[in-house]
């Protein structure tokens, strides 16, 4: 990865609520919020976000609609120094989202695509020479395969490489992986790829380390899997295999936690090439974005994150 080069997301807006709750509801169950905060966000937002607070150089492609949310969106990039030609505009509804948070940092999150869903390989292929240009390529599944498609075709001719969060998931489409260079995926996440895949069960690293072994024969060059309070977890095909205890904290709300690994991950890969190091970054902005309700405004700076990775030793 070139750190000097923009780091190129396929995003997606969504104008998100989230409420904190005692607990999370059962079924027919109605409770009373404690806490509400309406923000844009959205996966490739949030990611977007946090590598430019990062530091990193960000471009991309960002869809929203014609309704009310849409400044949200135009908001969020320029607060955030990012370029407002990111954004692709549909007529229609912008994503929205809703979530709800439990006392312990958990949640239930539901999300309509909206404008979202309409990015198509016509908008990845208008943004050729923008994504041949990037260090990297990075995508998410808040929107559909057409774009994401393209997009990595763009990049693997040109040499650029690509990273896919199969987050919310859906099975992975045989082009789609075949022109991934690195996986970003959860527990849960892969428990579905090991069954798609017929890999062993996911009991213990074991099961994980043969999953990356059947994901290396579809191309696939790095796995990394990330276990909650249990850290996290980077196969290489060179043979390369890295565990990463994950920090200690009070988690208020886990909503932005991966979206804030996933962009710590790529930006310290790209700055500092050790997968180590890239894997305690990432994991310290996971740990520090989880410490507050909402995302963007809980996503650390570089300072931040090595404090916490790296804190000066006495």
């Amino acid at each position: 990865m070139n750190s000097n080069s923009p780091l190129f997301v396929i995003g997606s807006f969504v104008a998100a609520l989230s409420m904190k709750v005692a607990r999370l509801p059962v079924p027919g169950q109605s409770l009373l919020g404690e806490d509400l905060l309406l923000e844009a966000g959205g996966k490739g937002l949030n990611v977007a976000i946090a590598a430019r607070r990062l530091g990193a150089l960000v471009d991309g492609i960002v869809a929203i609609g014609s309704d009310s949310f849409a400044p949200m969106a135009v908001e969020a990039l320029a607060k955030a120094d990012l370029p407002e030609d990111m954004l692709v505009r549909f007529a229609g509804p912008s994503g929205t989202g809703v979530g709800l948070i439990d006392a312990h940092g958990e949640n239930m999150i539901a999300v309509y695509p909206g404008a979202n869903g309409l990015l198509s390989a016509r908008e990845a292929k208008a943004a050729a020479a923008r994504i041949a240009a990037a260090g990297a390529v990075i995508a998410q599944y808040e929107v559909g395969d057409e774009v994401i498609t393209a997009a990595f075709a763009i990049a693997r001719a040109a040499g650029v490489p690509t990273i896919l969060n199969p987050s919310p998931y859906r099975p992975i489409r045989a082009d789609i992986l075949a022109t991934t260079d690195m996986l970003v995926v959860n527990t849960t996440e892969a428990a579905a790829l090991i069954a798609e895949l017929a890999a062993p069960s996911t009991e213990g690293s074991g099961g994980f380390a043969s999953l990356a072994h059947a994901l290396f024969e579809n191309g696939i060059e790095t796995l990394v899997v990330t276990l909650g309070a249990e850290g996290a977890l980077l196969w290489r095909r060179d043979g390369t295999h890295l565990r990463q205890p994950a920090f200690p904290v009070a988690a208020v709300d886990a909503t932005g936690c991966g979206d804030a690994f996933l962009a710590g991950l790529v930006v310290a890969l790209a700055r500092t090439g050790d997968p180590q190091q890239a894997l305690r970054i990432a994991s310290a902005c996971g740990a520090i974005t989880c410490g507050r309700i909402g995302v963007i405004d809980a996503l650390p700076d570089w300072t931040g994150a090595i404090a916490l990775a790296d804190p000066p030793r006495p």
